[in-house]
């Protein structure tokens, strides 16, 4: 019993001995990943590195991140994270020789080829991943990888405090169906047990940078095409995250200081060509990216990219607000949202097709192509523009009342008699000589009350539709479905389908805002989102780590009914209003100016998004919840309605009319409405 004792004591002593003088990792900084790792590399040349979150998270299982570097003579190359090579997770990968790394997730009990393991999912991401005519690396995370076992042999928890020993293997023997992930391989030719000191692979912000990793990947799927990549020479990840954000700083530029001059000056119709001849600018220069300079033409490409964008979508729904008939106007306007969300969707099944041509042409050319086909609807828009009459708003102001009336007879005949088109032609006129006679410029939106009054309920609102969770949910969607245990292929399907949803979505608003009202349909939006947030943030709590399918299928129908609720408010209805509430001397300035609030709530949802899921999980889902909730009552209060109102008679609603009040307005509004044409 003492000789017994003794012994074990001697060789814990012994092993702790291993482990505090014979470490065999040693630390690695990767540059492309931004993630620190413990790294070891075998006799045969190939180096397997883990990366671990700081802290680690208590009670709970958590994802880690491993990495292999293999020679390509290497048939395939295992990993072990238990220690040992049977009843724990494995990860076996190999390169199938059309410029793809596979990893299986496997888990063997015994000398044969092991199964799946249903209980470890990898997700592997593209920066980190990729093959040359030596070696080939993968980048993945593991979730279900730090507890295995069942209820009736016991769970086992990985401790990555103790300087675990952990255990690769590997074979010469290329596996016998490189395109499957089941292929059954070979039994290895060798293995080891390394010890880690994994202190040296602590990231801390660590969910936040996988998630920025996921989302380079399937969000901006060109930026992680391997073709992209090897184009710009492997970005790091502060480069990675500049060609995504660089293109809302031109984005904000434009909406501050170019859109409204070009709408003001050369008319709705020519800023809209001005804006999307640049915004192709920026898409060619994304598409002709070639070394030594790739990284700057991607760089210079988003931000005219931006710039374009901004100007298209402020003088396209100033356009439709000003030609169109007061009992229309928000069913035309919506239209310009239905264009935006179908090319959204159209994003998506472009990045998703792309995933299947990937052979080596593919892995070349398909990010270029994938940029290239937005000049296809870009050459329709820039043709048939020219051909369509000014706005009748913008004639009036530039002393051109003939052309003014021409247009309203073109979009007028057939429903309003030539009376009622020349007295809104008169009506255009007089809002048009009593502003010019005021005295007031754009600089007005700020110093006059019932212009201001509508500044800041336009910027407001806008900035209100980012704060809802709209641009997490557009940027994030993929890692949202993606942490619902949809793979990365079905996560760019998922995406497909919510974003084409959305259009129908947007249809019904179309059809029903002229009749229920912005208000309406605006705080109904925002209850709609803020109960699908609830769902979102609930679920994932009562049910952890995926341990309940059935909440997770709950949790990815709410992420559609959330952009249900989005398509019929915040999506379509805060463009109708900006651009229906403001004199036509100031409207595209003061539509400007609201949509550079949009663009500060995108840069602001952005950074608390990733900080949120990083500290808070799916809690981050209850803030985004309590800011919609909070719209309601906002937008119920302060914000008049305006369906069914000509644009001339919006004076009265902010205050236009002396000795009008907000309370008198807001009362009044429903019986002027009725009374208009």
């Amino acid at each position: 019993m003492h000789l017994s004792q003794t012994v074990g004591r001697a060789a814990a002593l012994l092993g702790l001995a291993r482990r505090q003088f014979l470490v065999d990792s040693s630390a690695f900084q990767d540059p492309e990943t931004g993630l620190s790792f413990a790294s070891y590399t075998s006799d045969r040349n190939i180096t397997y590195r883990v990366a671990i979150p700081d802290p680690i998270p208590t009670n709970t299982t958590f994802d880690m991140v491993l990495q292999i570097v293999s020679p390509n003579d290497v048939g395939w190359a295992g990993w072990a994270w238990g220690g040992h090579m049977t009843y724990n997770p494995l990860a076996v990968a190999w390169a199938n020789g059309t410029n793809n790394v596979v990893v299986s997730s496997r888990i063997a009990s015994g000398y044969f080829s092991p199964p799946a393991d249903p209980d470890a999912k990898y997700t592997i991401f593209k920066t980190g991943t990729h093959l040359n005519a030596t070696h080939w690396q993968v980048t993945a995370k593991c979730t279900g990888c730090s507890r295995w076992g069942d209820e009736d042999t016991g769970y086992t928890d990985f401790d990555p405090t103790n300087q675990p020993t952990l255990a690769y293997a590997y074979s010469n023997t290329p596996v016998d169906h490189p395109d499957d992930e089941a292929s059954t391989f070979s039994i290895h030719d060798s293995l080891g047990h390394p010890v880690y000191d994994l202190s040296v692979a602590k990231n801390a912000d660590f969910a936040a940078k996988l998630e920025r990793l996921y989302n380079v990947g399937v969000l901006a799927s060109v930026l992680a095409h391997p073709g992209f990549k090897d184009t710009l020479e492997e970005l790091d990840a502060p480069q990675s995250g500049l060609i995504t954000a660089i293109y809302y700083l031109g984005s904000w530029l434009s909406y501050v200081f170019l859109a409204h001059p070009l709408a003001d000056r050369f008319g709705r119709r020519y800023a809209a060509v001005a804006g999307m001849s640049v915004t192709c600018i920026g898409q060619a220069l994304q598409v002709g990216a070639s070394r030594p300079s790739a990284f700057a033409m991607v760089i210079a490409g988003r931000i005219i990219g931006g710039l374009g964008s901004a100007i298209i979508s402020t003088s396209v729904p100033l356009y439709q607000s000003e030609v169109a008939p007061p009992r229309q106007r928000g069913r035309l306007v919506v239209m310009n949202h239905i264009g935006f969300v179908a090319g959204l969707a159209s994003g998506f099944w472009v990045g998703y097709a792309m995933t299947f041509w990937n052979d080596e042409r593919g892995q070349s050319a398909g990010w270029r192509c994938s940029l290239a086909v937005s000049f296809i609807p870009a050459f329709f828009f820039l043709i048939a523009l020219p051909f369509m009459h000014e706005s009748p708003r913008w004639l009036v102001e530039h002393g051109k009342p003939e052309k003014a009336l021409k247009t309203l007879q073109f979009y007028r005949e057939g429903y309003y008699t030539p009376e009622e088109i020349k007295t809104e032609l008169a009506e255009i006129e007089r809002s048009v000589d009593t502003f010019k006679v005021s005295g007031l410029t754009w600089l007005s939106l700020l110093t006059d009350r019932s212009l201001f009054a509508r500044m800041w309920r336009a910027a407001v609102l806008q900035f209100m539709a980012q704060m809802c969770g709209a641009t997490a949910m557009k940027y994030y969607l993929p890692t949202l479905f993606k942490a619902l245990g949809l793979g990365y292929r079905l996560s760019l399907l998922a995406g497909g389908i919510e974003s084409t949803l959305k259009i129908g979505c947007t249809v019904i608003e179309m059809l029903i805002i002229d009749k229920v009202g912005r208000r309406l349909t605006l705080a109904a939006g925002a209850a709609v989102m803020a109960f699908a947030l609830m769902i979102n943030g609930a679920l994932p709590l009562a049910y952890p780590n995926n341990t309940n399918r059935a909440a997770d299928y709950i949790c990815i129908i709410f992420i559609f009914v959330y952009s249900l609720g989005y398509s019929l408010g915040f999506g379509p209805a805060a463009w109708v209003y900006g651009s229906e509430i403001f004199p036509t001397a100031v409207r595209a300035r003061g539509l400007s100016l609201a949509a550079s609030g949009g663009a500060i709530g995108s840069i602001v949802v952005a950074q608390i998004w990733p900080v949120g899921i990083a500290n808070l999980g799916s809690k981050v889902y209850f803030f985004f919840m309590a800011v919609n909730l909070v719209c309601v009552p906002i937008i119920y209060l302060l914000y008049p309605e305006t369906k069914g109102r000509p644009l001339e008679d919006m004076d009265v609603l902010f205050g236009g009319s002396p000795g009008s009040s907000a309370e008198n307005l807001l009362g009044e509004q429903g019986d002027h409405a009725r009374s208009r044409v």
